[in-house]
Parts: C-alpha cells; structure tokens; sequence
C-alpha cells in the first residue's frame, strides 16, 4: 500500500519578503532513523538503492559545524558530488526532494556521520522511496 509523504517549508526574511511552497510524495516504502552518535563517534546509515529515493532528510537535534556526514563507509568511501575531502556539513537540515536526491546520491549505497562536537548528538534521518 502505497504512503504519502506531505512536506511544506517557509522562509522569510525578517519585516521582508518570503517564500513557502507545499507537496507530497507517494512511497511505497519509508525509513526513519533517530539514533545517537556518541562524542568523536560515527554511524553509518543504509540507503541501499538511491535511484528509488523521493525524499531524503538529514537532520540533528542540535545543529553544529562538526557533524559531518560523506558518502560511504569509513572502509569504503564513495564521494558524493562535490564532496568536500571534510564531508558536508550538518550545520542545518538537510533536506531533498525528487530528482535532486536520485542525482546527488547516485551510486551511493550508504552515508557515514561524524560526531566532532565533543558531546553526543541525536540525529534524525527520514527517507521515503518508490519501489519500482
């Protein structure tokens, strides 16, 4: 039975403009991962076969700089596109939809968070995919 994912985002400048826009996605399938990475630690999370991602959100409880994440495990790194050598930031939701997230994420199977913070940090990670 298929599900429904239904997104929606609002960003306005301060006594300015804004923008918002509003969706859904329909999935077959959906994951989401809400784990700790203790302090200097790291987790690796399976996307298995990114070309079936509609929606991907990378997410902490606590925004920071020195959480990263890179494409792959530690043991095998795959790149994503543009992939600085220190792997992206976390310093804010990551968040993508549609064709964006099939293409950035092609080939990769897994990504691996890095905890540089000095505490723990939770991490919250939906996906949503099509099956076929």
């Amino acid at each position: 039975m298929a599900e429904i994912i239904n997104w929606n985002f609002v960003a306005q400048v301060l006594n300015g403009p804004s923008i918002s826009g509003a969706g859904g996605f329909n999935v077959d399938a959906y994951e989401k991962f809400d784990f700790t990475i203790a302090k200097a630690g790291t987790n690796t999370v399976a996307l298995q076969d990114a070309s079936k991602i509609s929606l991907l959100i990378i997410s902490s409880a606590t925004p920071d700089p020195k959480i990263t994440y890179k494409g792959g495990t530690i043991a095998a790194p795959t790149k994503l596109p543009g992939e600085p050598s220190s792997g992206y930031v976390l310093d804010a939701p990551h968040i993508f939809l549609a064709q964006i997230v099939r293409d950035l994420f092609k080939g990769i199977t897994d990504i691996t968070l890095t905890n540089g913070t000095g505490a723990e940090v939770e991490i919250h990670i939906l996906i949503g995919r099509k099956i076929a």
